[in-house]
């Protein structure tokens, strides 16, 4: 019996290695599993679904019914197999449905015609050059004598005025404009800006011209806010004018600029201030984790109130009231900073550390993850398509199931070495577990980021530490003095070394890999980890074959970027564009003459980042208006490419005039064209129209209507997107 002991019980140490033994050492990941399938399902087939989510609900009550039913039921193979089978399909099915259903809420049809809507600033408008971008939780709209509630929130872009200039978190505005579901360019290979909006709860998108909009007065917006939103929308925006009190804080202190975004990203969760060129020197040097509130901020103010509850002996003598107080300060923190998915997980695995302190069990556990995961994913389906969970939940699981695997036991057995390499570990760990979501997501992978880490990490630590105890004690001006002259020099002397770091040679790498290639490469690291555990063949052969598949599938999508000839209308930009495209080595952009080369060139920005970068093309250049070369040839509004005639109407239509009886291809009705068509097929002649963005209602009506009628193709590019056509 003695012999069995010790055998079962090395068994035991040895189950978390295993992988037979996953759904028996985590038992929530037996649920986790399918709710993240279900919803996957539901997204993957969201047009075919959307009208039969009836079914899937219908499907989750038989098999929950069946769930009750096997309780009372005692059969071997009911409790060893069929129970977990109709468990599966019961959280697939809910993840189906429960997608669905919040999909279809929140992509609504918005009336055509503009109206007038009243609502309010529900989070810090972020200011630019011309425009101002916020977030309005709408409550009422006014159209052709109608008044009808609403609630729904909404991206709503404002040109930049003295009086948007003022708005701020909770100030109520009404404006004049037309709302529509948020829709992408339709740009070569542009981020899906239109799902990640809709999956963050904006559910439209407004554009308002100067005089448009009009902030309201407090007493109206105190009464929008008291009537027309619930609870916890008031909570969360109580919390979020409050977080704005604290920023400002940071403001009269002294400090402001690049300091102040950083800051304020790294204590108040508030990024708004970020600059474009900020968020890539964090994004180049491997740390942009640290600017999203996470486990790493959370655990500071966690310990804090770990050491000021415990001193003393208080937390011996009054366990469960200090434990309960440390989960609702935490909590409060979370809707200060606007809860994102990162920061609930933090939330909610430091939760379950407080809960097992009072029963007085182990803290830390991938279980821990997986409860955190099951209950997001449960009461918000759309958290698992956003990239703050994906990436948060990535780097934790890598580095509480990896840390160990990649330790010597020499190292555990040295106080130095052990701590240096567990940071060391850790960074590895967790870049290891974000690297190919970071890749997928912004094409980037950073080569000094253990460098990195190393710094920002542990400054990070004494960033948020001072930063907490600044805004604690900014009541006493010497010490809050002291303490802001200490956070602008920690601040500094951090941006300094990434500064340093970023530009290393090779500092950061542009790849782009595919969807099925991040599977296939967190299947080999996967395998890879299990090798280095078990040292068993058995997990090296299918490392391999990932590993060789991901190559395999690289070679064959880069081949099928080879071919980008065509002619390209593109749409989003602040100026119209037209880009022929020769070869990946020879290309030529048209825009109207009136756009200075520096303006076109920062309107092409995203284009060349995402579209010229990722095929390897070289930077077009700019037709001017008298061109000639061998593929291109170019007098006033007529653009020659190939065997294609392009004419594009715009302002300079009135200098160079329409040719009478001209012939042309392709007819390009672009932003600031301000004639009528003339007819098509009589005085231009023309086999395609291609409407521009930015029209008016009556251009476009009239342009249609005589393509209609003379029987001519056309493709509208407000509805429609970006277009390219094939070179001739």
């Amino acid at each position: 019996m003695a012999y069995n002991g010790k055998k079962n019980a090395d068994a035991s140490r040895r189950r978390p290695e295993s992988l037979g033994n996953a759904f028996e050492n985590y038992p929530v990941l037996r649920y986790v599993l399918p709710l993240a399938i279900g919803i996957a399902v539901g997204n993957a087939g969201r047009s075919v679904f959307s009208e039969y989510s009836s079914v899937f609900f219908a499907a989750t009550l038989v098999s929950a019914a069946l769930l009750i039913a096997m309780l009372f039921v005692k059969h071997y193979s009911v409790e060893k197999v069929w129970f977990g089978v109709v468990v599966n399909l019961f959280f697939v099915s809910w993840g189906t449905y429960t997608f669905l259903r919040s999909d279809d809420a929140l992509r609504c049809s918005w009336s055509d015609s503009p109206a007038v809507y009243e609502g309010v600033v529900y989070d810090c408008p972020k200011k630019y050059d011309k425009v101002s971008r916020m977030r309005v939780r709408l409550t009422s709209c006014y159209e052709k004598g109608t008044y009808k509630t609403l609630s729904r929130t909404i991206e709503l872009t404002a040109m930049r005025s003295p009086e948007t200039d003022t708005l701020d978190t909770g100030d109520g505005v009404m404006f004049f404009s037309t709302v529509s579901t948020p829709r992408n360019t339709g740009n070569p290979y542009e981020p899906d800006y239109a799902s990640s909006l809709i999956r963050s709860g904006v559910s439209g998108t407004a554009f308002a011209y100067n005089g448009k909009l009009k902030p309201l007065s407090q007493e109206r917006a105190l009464s929008i806010i008291n009537q027309n939103l619930g609870f916890f929308e008031r909570a969360a925006l109580r919390a979020r004018q409050f977080r704005d009190y604290l920023q400002n804080k940071y403001e009269l202190s002294g400090i402001g600029g690049e300091s102040l975004a950083v800051l304020s990203a790294l204590t108040l969760g508030d990024k708004h201030l970020l600059e474009r060129s900020t968020r890539e020197l964090f994004s180049i040097t491997g740390v942009s984790h640290v600017l999203a509130l996470s486990g790493l901020h959370l655990g500071i103010i966690y310990g804090i109130l770990q050491f000021l509850f415990t001193a003393g002996g208080f937390a011996r003598r009054m366990r469960v009231p200090a434990q309960a107080v440390i989960i609702v300060f935490i909590w409060i923190y979370a809707l200060m900073a606007g809860m994102p998915a990162s920061l609930i997980r933090a939330a909610i695995m430091y939760s379950l550390v407080s809960l097992a302190v009072i029963m007085g069990r182990k803290a830390v556990t991938l279980n821990n993850l997986f409860v955190a995961a099951f209950l997001i994913l449960l009461f918000n389906p759309m958290s698992l398509f956003d990239i703050g969970f994906q990436l948060s939940f990535a780097s934790v699981f890598f580095i509480l199931a990896f840390v160990r695997a990649i330790t010597p036991v020499y190292m555990l057995k040295r106080p130095v070495l052990g701590k240096l390499w567990g940071m060391v570990a850790v960074s590895l760990c967790a870049q290891m577990g974000v690297a190919p979501l970071v890749a997928y997501y912004f094409n980037q992978f950073p080569v000094y980021f253990i460098f990195s880490n190393l710094v920002v990490v542990p400054v990070s630590f004494v960033l948020v530490a001072i930063g907490l105890a600044f805004l604690v004690l900014s009541w006493f001006q010497p010490l809050a003095a002291a303490l802001a002259w200490a956070l602008k020099l920690v601040l500094s002397s951090m941006l300094g070394v990434l500064d340093v770091i970023s530009g290393l040679p090779h500092a950061s790498v542009w790849i782009y890999p595919s969807l099925l290639t991040v599977m296939l490469v967190y299947a080999a690291f996967f395998f890879a980890v299990i090798y280095l555990r078990r040292k068993s063949m058995l997990y090296f052969v299918p490392f391999a074959c990932c590993g060789l598949a991901a190559v395999i599938v690289e070679t064959v999508s880069n081949a099928k970027e080879r071919d980008v000839a065509g002619i390209y209308f593109y749409k989003g930009l602040s100026c119209p564009v037209v880009q022929f495209v020769v070869s990946r080595g020879e290309s030529y952009v048209y825009a109207p003459s009136r756009y200075a080369d520096s303006v076109v060139v920062k309107s092409l920005s995203g284009i060349s980042r995402n579209f010229w970068r990722r095929c390897g093309m070289n930077v077009p250049k700019r037709i001017p208006d008298t061109f000639v070369s061998p593929f291109v040839l170019r007098k006033g509004c007529m653009v020659q490419f190939g065997r294609q005639r392009v004419c594009v109407l715009d302002t300079a239509v009135r200098q160079y005039r329409i040719p009478e009886g001209m012939s042309a291809d392709i007819v390009y009705v672009a932003r600031g064209f301000r004639g009528n068509l003339p007819d098509l097929r009589q005085h231009l002649r023309t086999e395609m129209v291609v409407l521009g963005e930015r029209l008016s209602d009556y251009q476009r009506r009239d342009i249609t209507g005589k393509c209609i009628a003379a029987g001519v193709k056309y493709y509208d590019m407000e509805s429609k997107g970006a277009l390219k056509l094939s070179a001739q």
